[in-house]
């Protein structure tokens, strides 16, 4: 029997949903030694009490074009852990919003929002800073667990 469109109520098959790939759960993410050792000589021994969290919801607030977002202490991130250490660039800004701006008070919702609207992203002057210090220290922690590697015994 053909039927028309159902009636609210009326039991059947309902619409298909298409399938969807499931995100990971949120998940806390130590980098390798190397990598802390690294930025604990780039960033001093509080670079070890940053908090990473791979597969956060927080940066879905942002949107997609966001791969990591900050806040005090923490690292959000929207993919994995192994996906951000790919990018030291990336890496040096993140560590830099968080332990030289958060954590020194002088990076606060507040003033990130009033720069953001005054100069908007690219030239607001946290993500100016940040970025600038990212791009002269990058190829030094491109390099730092190259160079653990080689002083591991086999």
């Amino acid at each position: 029997m053909i039927r028309g469109p159902r009636r609210r109520g009326e039991p059947g098959i309902g619409p298909v949903r298409p399938q969807t790939r499931r995100r990971p759960p949120a998940r806390d993410f130590t980098p390798p030694a190397a990598t802390r050792a690294a930025l604990a000589r780039l960033f001093g021994p509080e670079a070890g009490r940053v908090r990473v969290v791979e597969f956060s919801r927080h940066w879905a607030f942002w949107g997609r074009r966001f791969t990591a977002t900050t806040r005090p202490g923490v690292i959000h991130l929207r993919g994995s852990g192994t996906e951000f250490l790919a990018d030291p660039e990336l890496v040096l800004e993140e560590y830099f919003h968080v332990l030289r701006q958060w954590d020194t008070g002088e990076l606060t919702r507040l003033r990130y929002l009033a720069q953001w609207l005054r100069h908007g992203y690219a030239r607001n002057p946290f993500e100016v800073a940040a970025k600038h210090f990212a791009a002269a220290l990058a190829g030094e922690l491109a390099r730092e667990p190259a160079r653990a590697a080689d002083r591991e015994p086999p």
